[in-house]
């Protein structure tokens, strides 16, 4: 996959350079080949002006484009993308290469929100898990002050289920960027991710991101809360996804409906780390869910739901009976279901971030650039920490979305995961759930930019 590049000058125009080769370009008899792709994330009143040779195509929504003038085959052709509509960046993918007996159609022409510093600015709360010291936190009253600061805040943890403790949490550094059409969230030395786009509500990073002395990855996710949350804020159907650090790690998916009560109930699959799969129906009580002064609470986990109630972050930080390792760590990432969902909603360029175990103790983090075409394919690139040793992979595959937002991605391996889409299409979670140890317990939770 080729990187976005982006000049910053003229309209946005995606220049087409055709280059013959050999003499067979002149016959009109000569078989010819298209050439096209995908515009993805240009705002609603955006275009794209698509040039080739003497003529112009005008692209003003997103979804598949072709150029109406066909092409030889042998020829080379390379297309580059000028300056970007207001509050975006714009920039290809696939866009250089040589026609070879066949239409081209995976050239992306992808447009995200321009974010900085001043995005994140507000109180937020994050929740996160570091696989390798068997630890989540949760962070609350964090500070981001809009000009790449940090303030303190409150710091909650678990240390592998027998270690508790509250302790203040002094701040640090942040940089939000947007380079060559992609949005970059940057937190201290080594944690990167991204935010929600230009309401910057959500964010996710990776801890060690990119790390080959051995230190391994951690998923930290965060939301600007809710100011009034309550049980009614809470109520609704929701899928959630997790990742818990048991004896035997496990990730799970699950489409709950919690009640104004605070009771609920649902389906629940999950993946261990020795491939073993289960479900079954789980349900509660009244009072089973609590939301008190904006905190949610779920047994021993608590944490906040973001200011648009579409998301929620949670954490394993209370102290429960039963003895050492009574609550292990884990986290958890839910999105509320929504109506009318289709295909094309989710479309565009996501940021997305991923935690799974290999073993009982160590495990990968990835961050992830995905593109949803809005017609049920994807694909992308990430960088992953692996054990401590840092990779750059490909990663591509189909999706399916019911009306209220059930994701399934199934990539090209065959691996399955299963999670939700917001009804906006600007936030996915996932967790993979194919059993036989093909692939380790896992989790996604990410952002469209």
């Amino acid at each position: 996959m080729s990187a976005l590049r982006v000049s910053r000058t003229g309209p946005v125009v995606v220049m087409l350079t055709l280059a013959g080769c050999g003499g067979g370009s002149s016959n009109p008899a000569a078989t010819t080949y298209t050439i096209g792709g995908t515009v993805m994330g240009l705002a609603s009143n955006g275009s794209v002006a698509i040039e080739y040779g003497s003529g112009s195509l005008t692209v003003s929504k997103n979804g598949a484009f072709t150029l109406p003038t066909g092409v030889a085959n042998s020829t080379s052709y390379s297309i580059t993308v000028g300056s970007s509509p207001t509050g975006q960046s714009c920039g290809e993918v696939d866009g250089a290469g040589v026609i070879s007996a066949a239409n081209v159609t995976n050239i992306v022409v992808a447009c995200t929100d321009n974010v900085s510093d001043a995005t994140l600015n507000g109180t937020y709360e994050i929740a996160s898990l570091e696989i390798n010291s068997d630890t989540d936190e949760l962070y609350t009253g964090v500070p981001f002050n809009g000009d790449g600061t940090q303030g303190p805040s409150t710091q909650m943890t678990n240390q592998a289920g027998t270690s508790f403790s509250t302790t203040t949490n002094g701040g640090g550094a942040y940089s939000v960027t947007t380079a060559l059409a992609l949005p970059t969230l940057a937190v201290g030395a080594n944690n990167a991710g991204a935010i929600a786009g230009a309401d910057g509500d959500e964010f996710y990073w990776l801890e060690n991101a990119v790390n080959a002395n051995g230190a391994g990855p951690g998923l930290a996710l965060g939301v600007k809360p809710l100011p009034s949350a309550n049980l009614a804020s809470l109520s609704g159907d929701w899928i959630t996804v997790a990742l818990t650090q048991a004896a035997t790690p496990y990730s799970s998916e699950a489409t709950v409906t919690i009640n104004t009560d605070g009771s609920f109930s649902g389906n629940q699959s999950t993946l261990d780390v020795t491939g073993a799969v289960s479900t079954q129906a789980v349900s509660g009580a009244a009072g089973s869910y609590a939301v008190t002064d904006g905190v949610v609470t779920f047994g021993a986990d608590s944490g906040y739901i973001s200011a648009n109630g579409e998301f929620a972050v949670l954490t394993a930080v209370t102290q429960q009976p039963g003895g050492a390792g009574a609550n292990p760590p884990g986290l958890i990432a839910a999105v509320k279901q929504g109506t009318g969902v289709t295909l094309a909603t989710l479309s565009g360029v996501y940021s997305i971030g991923s935690l799974s175990f290999s073993t009982a103790t160590i495990g990968d983090g990835e961050t992830f650039t995905l593109y949803f075409d809005g017609a049920g394919d994807f694909n992308g690139t990430a960088s992953e920490n692996q054990n401590g040793t840092s990779e750059i992979i490909s990663w591509s595959g189909t999706y399916a979305v019911s009306g209220t937002g059930v994701l399934t991605l199934t990539d090209t391996s065959g691996d399955v995961y299963t999670g939700g889409v917001s009804a906006d299409g600007n936030i996915v979670v996932a967790a993979a759930l194919t059993g036989g140890g093909t692939e380790p317990p896992r989790i996604f939770a990410g952002f469209r930019q």
